[in-house]
């Protein structure tokens, strides 16, 4: 990581569905699934291993909705979101069994930044070390934080 790292939320987004279920220290594996872009506001249901992207007056404005439609198997929703530390990327932000027809997914508009040995983009975690540090990026979508020498996040607009 850089003495300055610039982090900024767009809405740009994709899901996509495994049918790998949550499990703590894992890898998610996106190498079977199809990546589809969405927005607020969008329905997308997964329909024998195919997914539709749709409006749905039903989604929530401020994130997905998310059908197992016709699924015959388990299935967790994988979520991206591009513009994270200022890259496009392909790594998970989010991840989450899916247990019932249909789920809400709502984006926190948040970065949680923390170094951990022997961790990748896309380990399933939902232990947070203490010394993470939480960038609310939810009223300022750009911010400039500086990592010191002394191991300090500080915000630097």
């Amino acid at each position: 990581i850089a003495a300055n790292n610039q982090f900024q939320w767009n809405k740009n987004s994709q899901i996509a569905e495994t049918t790998q279920r949550f499990s703590q220290g894992q890898v998610v594996d996106t190498t079977s699934t199809s990546i589809v872009d969405i927005n607020y506001g969008l329905t997308a249901t997964l329909d024998w291993s195919n997914f539709t992207v749709s409006f749905d007056p039903n989604a929530p404005p401020n994130g997905f909705l998310f059908n197992i439609g016709q699924a015959t198997s388990d299935v967790s929703a994988i979520l991206y979101i591009d513009g994270i530390s200022g890259e496009t990327n392909q790594s998970p932000a989010f991840i989450t069994s899916i247990n019932r027809p249909s789920t809400w997914l709502i984006p926190l508009q948040k970065v949680i930044i923390f170094f951990e040995q022997d961790i990748q983009a896309g380990t399933m975690t939902t232990t947070i070390p203490d010394s993470s540090v939480v960038i609310d990026l939810t009223d300022d979508k750009t911010q400039t934080w500086e990592y010191t020498s002394s191991g300090q996040w500080n915000n630097i607009q």
